[in-house]
């Protein structure tokens, strides 16, 4: 039976090793569970989070070339312009490499690991400059807890005070019946769409949760079972029916279909939600509207152009950098830009009844981050009802799982605001 030690004593013959022994070490790592975590003697409200990979293979590269070194990129902490916090270090007498990072005590990050040769993507002089292409080229780590569980989330750090993803554990035990289809819109693709109905025995009323980029939160995070599994724990008083929004593959035609386009969500809100209604049991007493990143733009403009469509929406780190007339994400989104501010301020000055709003982003996100706060006041200023957060973490679907699941729990929604708001608008 492989020796068992403490994180701290495992952290030591990692960092600190006196002729460490290679089959000695990665037994213990592996018997552990990845990554390390161990309290920050410098500051008891950080974890110290440590990374570490070896080769199940020889030679290491499937492409047969020779390892020039091992990059571990970490969701919003080692990418970027900190990617070189990222670059692993080789236990001397072993094949096992490691990187630490200190972190938060409720940070909660995906991350992946890149073997690398001297002329692979992403790589110049023995440095890796963060890409798209570099994280393609990464693996989940197999000796991450939340992989061995089979997490659709890959591997994941999670240090102490961070949320859970169990819930999102399959096997799921909830029997939903699935509607597909698409409705056409003018002058675009059609809205391809999935409706999950969970099993009702008659009429009784349930929840319609809408969520954009379907081919994840439905296809692969399978969102409708969770929701049922929990509200037969009684974790979720709520029961929902989820319809989901298919996005296009390509990152332009995504960025055309979710940034501003009215007539998308015309039909979405008009022909689409027509058909679904002839699906639910009863008419659903409550409607909410969640996305992130594009979707949580898509989100944002649901909520500000088809107030009378939704009760609740969740935008999760939404791209408020868009802004008409992009056709790619642009390099820089430091900047301000006034689109979105400008469909808040246009659904205050409406008076219509306006859906409680929850924005959240990251506090690892950068530039981004400011932005979104800003974004959030102005929706706040121009009456809508408003709940935002940060958390510690980037732009992570680990984060945003955790987050969808604590709103829905919590039911927050404001049915109507005061006939005497002033929108400030």
């Amino acid at each position: 039976m492989p020796e068992r030690v403490t994180a701290d004593d495992l952290r030591d013959r990692i960092i600190d090793p006196a002729g460490a022994d290679h089959t000695e070490l990665t037994g213990l790592i592996s018997t552990h569970g990845t990554p390390v975590l161990t309290d920050d003697p410098l500051d008891p409200t950080r974890q110290r989070v440590l990374f570490t990979w070896w080769p199940d293979r020889s030679p290491a590269l499937s492409d047969g070339k020779e390892l020039a070194g091992v990059y571990v990129w970490v969701n919003r902490l080692t990418d970027k312009k900190h990617a070189d916090a990222g670059l692993m270090e080789r236990v001397p007498g072993t094949d096992v490499w490691f990187a630490e990072i200190s972190v938060p005590r409720d940070t909660m990050a995906g991350y992946r690991i890149y073997p690398f040769a001297a002329d692979g993507p992403g790589v110049t002089d023995g440095k890796v400059e963060y890409s798209r292409a570099v994280v393609s080229h990464a693996l989940v780590d197999t000796r991450n807890q939340l992989v061995r569980n089979r997490s659709p989330f890959g591997s994941v750090a999670r240090c102490a005070a961070a949320p859970g993803l169990d819930d999102w554990i399959g096997p799921h035990e909830a029997v939903i019946t699935d509607t597909v289809g698409e409705v056409p819109v003018d002058g675009g693709p059609p809205i391809r769409y999935r409706l999950s109905v969970p099993d009702t025995t008659g009429p009784t009323p349930i929840n319609l949760l809408i969520t954009f980029d379907a081919e994840k939160w439905c296809d692969r995070y399978q969102l409708a079972h969770v929701l049922d599994d929990l509200h037969r724990r009684g974790s979720l008083t709520e029961r929902y029916a989820v319809l989901g929004i298919y996005s296009p593959a390509g990152s332009g035609d995504r960025l055309r279909f979710l940034g501003g386009d009215r007539t998308m969500l015309d039909a979405l809100a008009g022909t689409l939600l027509t058909d679904v209604r002839n699906h639910l049991p009863a008419p659903p007493p409550r409607t909410v509207v969640t996305g992130q990143s594009l979707g949580g733009l898509a989100a944002l403009a649901f909520g500000a152009w088809h107030p009378e469509a939704a009760d609740r929406i969740l935008a999760y780190s939404p791209s408020v950098w868009f802004r008409p007339g992009l056709h790619a994400r642009p390099a820089d989104v430091s900047g301000r830009q006034e689109w979105i501010h400008e469909q808040l301020r246009d659904a205050g000055r409406s008076g219509a009844t306006l859906p409680r709003l929850t924005m959240a982003v990251g506090d690892f996100e950068e530039e981004l981050a400011p932005n979104v706060a800003e974004a959030a006041g102005t929706a706040d200023n121009c009456g809508f009802p408003i709940t935002f957060r940060t958390y510690s973490g980037g732009h992570d679907d680990c984060w945003w799982a955790a987050m969808l699941l604590d709103d829905l729990a919590a039911d927050t929604r404001r049915d109507t605001l005061p006939d005497d708001t002033d929108t400030g608008c």
